[in-house]
């Protein structure tokens, strides 16, 4: 959903993630960040929550 990306984007704002070279937004709503042969994925417990509004 948009607003999970929003919140992917409100949290590399924050500091809360860092900045990636490339972020996708899953199904699930994990953020994932793919730098050369490495592949992390975060769960999504920060992205859920009042404090990003849906838009």
């Amino acid at each position: 959903a948009v607003w999970r990306h929003q919140a992917c984007i409100y949290g590399i704002e924050q500091g809360i993630l860092s900045n990636y070279d490339r972020i996708l937004v899953l199904s699930r709503g994990a953020c994932m960040e793919e730098t050369n042969n490495l592949t992390l994925t975060i769960v999504n417990d920060i992205l859920t929550g009042s404090e990003f509004p849906e838009t």
